[in-house]
């Protein structure tokens, strides 16, 4: 698991999760090679890794200050909810990469559900910092209104 870096996971979390030869498969894009002959290419990874750290991070910025630092987060639940929320947003990246963006859909809806939910305030991530939200009241002046009737003010008639 990433730890402390802003990083909530990296190529060695993903190649834990992952079969290695459905990365190698979801990666290797050389058409002339079979299926075992694939290798995997770390820098897809790293690439899908990108989307799924700012996907998170844009989720949890209406409430955190980010990159949240798993080192920091109160309950290992918490910590382990957004490594698996990374790890499926990585697998649903490669397979759309692959042309297969319905395949794991399931994973990709468990991350944007988990991630809408501590958006909300559904769930909350201990320990991690939120932001102050200040907010600026504008306290307009009392309306004056007044009505003119004309027989009682015959000064402010118009011509």
């Amino acid at each position: 698991m990433a730890t402390g870096d802003g990083r909530y996971i990296t190529i060695a979390d993903v190649k834990a999760e992952i079969p290695t030869d459905i990365l190698a498969r979801l990666t290797d894009d050389d058409a002339s090679k079979d299926a075992d002959q694939k290798v995997i290419d770390e820098a897809k990874i790293a690439t899908a890794i990108r989307y799924a750290e700012a996907r998170i991070d844009n989720a949890l910025a209406k409430r955190y200050k980010v990159p949240i630092k798993l080192t920091e987060l109160e309950e290992a639940a918490a910590r382990d909810a957004i490594v698996q929320a990374a790890v499926n947003l990585v697998y649903h990246k490669l397979y759309s990469r692959v042309g297969k963006p319905d395949a794991h859909s399931d994973k990709k809806k468990m991350a944007d559900t988990f991630l809408a939910e501590v958006a909300s305030g559904q769930r909350e991530l201990g320990g991690a910092k939120t932001l102050s939200r200040t907010r600026i009241k504008y306290v307009a002046p009392k309306a004056k209104f007044s009505t003119v009737d004309d027989a009682d003010h015959p000064q402010e008639r118009n011509p």
